[in-house]
């Protein structure tokens, strides 16, 4: 999935604002604690690309000829990143 800037600026100040809701005693100022957060979505994202990627490879190195948005592929491809997701500890 890709996020824009705007967006993972939006989900960052959502995340601390619930914090707050929340009562959270927040050490960091709210500048550093929406940058950790930025620095997760991003990292997560690109994670998620990148298997996204992998899996993608393996299911084109099939001799069968899988149709992306079938039945077999779709299910597939769910094992396959649930896989890559194991490996990862995720």
């Amino acid at each position: 999935m890709r996020l824009s800037r705007g967006k993972i600026l939006l989900l960052s100040n959502k995340v601390l604002d619930r914090l707050k809701k929340h009562n959270v005693i927040l050490k960091e100022k709210d500048e550093d604690i929406r940058k950790a957060v930025r620095e997760v979505i991003t990292k997560e994202i690109e994670i998620d690309a990148h298997i996204d990627s992998l899996v993608r490879k393996k299911l084109l190195s099939y001799k069968k000829n899988l149709v992306e948005g079938s039945p077999e592929w779709d299910v597939l491809y769910e094992k396959f990143t649930n896989e890559e997701l194991t490996k990862r500890g995720l």
